[in-house]
């Protein structure tokens, strides 16, 4: 009998336990015709992220503006190359506002900082893009 245990607890050992995943959704980021600027609104829950496309110009400036009902849920701005951040919210506001170097397709990430993804926390969030000349 003492086996049988030494022998389940081994099989324990060695399944696979179940980690979090991260949900991880795309949205291409439209402005109607003729206008600069949009508002888009969302929710995200522990690991799951969601990253926003913007094609966009060198020369041109674009604008985020952040609000969030969580204060670990940030966004970052990626480079169209994607080799650099272009803004870390973690470190700074909630808003960015700045002229392009690159032109290209932007990537913004909306995610939850990791203690708070751990926790299995939620934010829902509204984010304003803007592009002009």
């Amino acid at each position: 009998m003492h086996r049988f245990f030494i022998l389940l607890a081994m099989l324990a050992a060695l399944t696979p336990v179940a980690s979090a995943q991260a949900d991880s959704r795309d949205e291409t980021v439209r402005f109607r015709p003729g206008a600069t600027s949009e508002r888009y609104s969302d929710a995200i829950d522990g690991y799951d992220a969601v990253n926003y496309y913007l094609d966009a110009r060198a020369g041109q400036h674009m604008s985020v503006a952040f609000e969030k009902t969580a204060s670990t849920c940030y966004f970052n701005i990626l480079t169209p190359s994607g080799d650099e951040t272009l803004y870390d919210g973690s470190a700074g506001s909630d808003v960015y506002s700045g002229m392009l170097q690159e032109s290209g397709k932007y990537r913004v990430v909306v995610y939850l900082m990791r203690a708070s993804a751990r926790r299995g926390a939620n934010c829902r969030f509204s984010i304003d893009f803007a592009i002009w000349d």
